[in-house]
């Protein structure tokens, strides 16, 4: 099987995943029967990589900075370097909030087109929490549940997802952690955003509910004594209402040097990991959530999976030459 890749330009980071898919004939078997049932498809991931860009960050609203431009840049060169040494065969690229909202987006995306050859698809809200859910949800699935949320924290936005019995419903608000500190929300205002979109239903409380994003799977790794960032030491780490509350109170004496430097993992991060918890802690309340699974997969192999069933493969062509063919 030849290996596909997805790049995610997002509001705080640009993340790279190279998989390819499973063999095997009762894998094959298995996967039949999710496709029939419009279930995500399994993938193998072979190798992740993330940089910190911050494209989302901007003196100017909706505006994309020219220095964070030329960062995510330099970053897709190198993603692309690693992807003709991997012998990846196509790769998915995708923008979320940042560059969704940007009403210069087009410099970023012909940029793009001009140094790597890759069309750039610009998610909206509702497609970014569709494959946010095939991504995150995998494992859930797996296990043949029936009735989950999810719950996803981004630089530029959050989405909650609903899928209960085969039906999804979502909704995306335009609070993120990159955008509330940007903006210098404070929790009352991060909580009324967010609570002006997010509304709790009866039937929640019956809910598997999980957790991807940034935020999240930093928080887990904190709580479990991380140094540095361990995707199979968060996945499946049960996160409860009352640990936010207590990074908050152990963040809350930091300035933003001292974030950065109290842990490795948090050297980049730490400038938004107090509004990414504020976000986390609104959420926790505004549906009366006493603990939440988190997932360490996500929009990455979402946007693959959604690819699988849909019987597609990414436009963008790796070669020697430009990237798109």
């Amino acid at each position: 099987m030849e290996k596909w890749a997805a790049i995610d330009i997002g509001s705080n980071t640009v993340q790279l995943l190279v998989t390819q898919s499973t063999v095997g004939s009762q894998r094959a078997e298995v996967e039949a029967s999710r496709e029939k049932d419009g279930l995500p498809l399994f993938t193998e991931p072979l190798f992740h990589a993330l940089h910190t860009t911050r494209l989302g960050a901007s003196s100017t609203p909706n505006q994309l900075a020219a220095e964070r431009v030329a960062d995510t840049l330099a970053v897709l060169k190198e993603y692309r370097n690693i992807l003709l040494r991997q012998e990846v065969a196509a790769v998915r690229v995708i923008a979320t909030s940042a560059v969704r909202d940007a009403t210069n987006k087009d410099v970023l995306i012909q940029a793009v087109r001009e140094l790597c050859g890759w069309q750039v698809e610009v998610l909206s809200g509702q497609e970014e929490a569709h494959i946010s859910f095939l991504g995150a949800a995998e494992q859930a699935l797996k296990r043949n549940a029936r009735h989950f949320l999810l719950l996803d924290i981004g630089g530029g936005s959050s989405e909650l997802i609903r899928w209960r019995d085969g039906l999804l419903n979502a909704v995306s608000a335009n609070v993120g952690a990159v955008r509330a500190q940007m903006a210098h929300w404070q929790a009352n205002e991060i909580e009324r955003e967010l609570s002006a979109v997010i509304k709790a239903k009866d039937d929640d409380i019956t809910a598997y509910v999980l957790g991807a994003g940034g935020t999240i799977t930093t928080a887990a790794a904190i709580l479990l004594g991380c140094r540095e960032y361990s995707r199979e030491a968060v996945d499946g780490y049960c996160l409860k209402a009352e640990n936010v509350d207590e990074l908050l109170e152990m963040l809350r004496p930091l300035s933003i040097s001292e974030r950065c430097a109290f842990l490795p993992l948090l050297a980049r991060r730490g400038e938004i990991i107090w509004e990414g918890l504020l976000i986390l802690r609104a959420f926790f309340r505004l549906l009366s959530l006493p603990c939440l699974t988190v997932s360490a997969g996500g929009v990455l192999q979402g946007c693959l999976l959604d690819l699988k069933q849909r019987g597609l493969s990414p436009m963008n062509r790796i070669d020697e030459g430009k990237g798109l063919r």
